[in-house]
């Protein structure tokens, strides 16, 4: 154990700390029943800050790869620049409503700002990091086109099914809020052109032997983006049912998530990739 810790980087390190406190927050408000009380409130500052300093830290390391490779400066910039939305929206602007106006589950919200706004952008890092792996290979064999129509229709049947049907039991309800069914409509296509983009990268993960190193940092962001799938409908499913609160397992989900796509991020140090 002490090995593995000691392969983290001071950056990760205060990381994990960072997702400490907030795992810690959150057993806090499950053990001592605080649902909807202030404390639990004011965990979104800690679920905000670990993104944004995931998306600070990967901004200084986007600089180191502008010589080698473009391509992954501009996915680690992205990447990080949809960290650090996200990262507003949880620890500015949805603290904001439930301390002020006591709302749990603000929605439509300032929040949902920097919420959105993170989908298109990690949607382009991870266009840029699909062009680091064996992708123009790919797609000029015909298995890689049919598996690239394949990967796109799947998450947007199992997008619809799961956040409408499943999670809020009905079809897109055109007759909402306009804010709201812009939202909906927003969210249900950047989570199926993420994991399309993700299972895309799975697939066609053959990268040349000089970047065999920056693999596992990949994997880590992949997996990241899945389990932010996951927090996604789970959000959607706990607040259409009622039983969100913030500070819930739902959060837990959230900050798993952030820690790995920070982690992920901040692992792609040219500096660190070459020992």
């Amino acid at each position: 154990m002490k090995i593995i810790w000691k392969n983290f980087s001071p950056v990760q390190k205060f990381l994990i700390a960072l997702y400490g406190v907030c795992v810690i927050w959150i057993l806090i408000v499950f053990v001592f029943q605080l649902r909807d009380a202030t404390f639990s409130y004011l965990e979104g500052f800690p679920l905000g800050l670990l993104p944004l300093f995931g998306g600070f830290f990967g901004l200084k390391l986007s600089k180191k790869w502008r010589v080698s490779s473009r391509d992954l400066a501009r996915a680690v910039t992205f990447l990080s620049c949809g960290l650090i939305t996200w990262g507003i929206g949880t620890a500015v602007f949805f603290p904001y409503y439930n301390l002020i106006y006591n709302i749990p589950a603000p929605y439509p919200s300032l929040a949902d700002v920097g919420y959105v706004a993170s989908y298109p952008l990690w949607g382009i890092g991870l266009i840029y990091l699909l062009r680091t792996t064996g992708i123009k290979l790919q797609l000029k064999k015909l298995t890689g086109k049919i598996m690239l129509f394949a990967l796109t229709v799947f998450p947007a049947i199992s997008s619809y099914y799961l956040f409408f049907l499943v999670a809020r039991g009905r079809g897109i309800d055109f007759t909402q809020d306009i804010g709201k069914l812009l939202l909906d409509f927003g969210y249900y296509v950047g989570d199926i052109i993420i994991l399309s983009l993700v299972l895309f990268i799975i697939y066609s993960l053959s990268f040349a032997e000089e970047d065999s190193k920056i693999k596992p940092a990949v994997m880590i962001i992949l997996i990241g983006f899945i389990v932010n799938y996951i927090a996604d409908f789970s959000f959607l499913y706990t607040t259409t049912v009622g039983i969100f609160f913030v500070a819930s397992w739902v959060d837990f989900l959230y900050a798993t998530d952030m820690l790995l796509l920070s982690l992920g991020v901040t692992a792609l140090d040219p500096e660190q990739n070459k020992t």
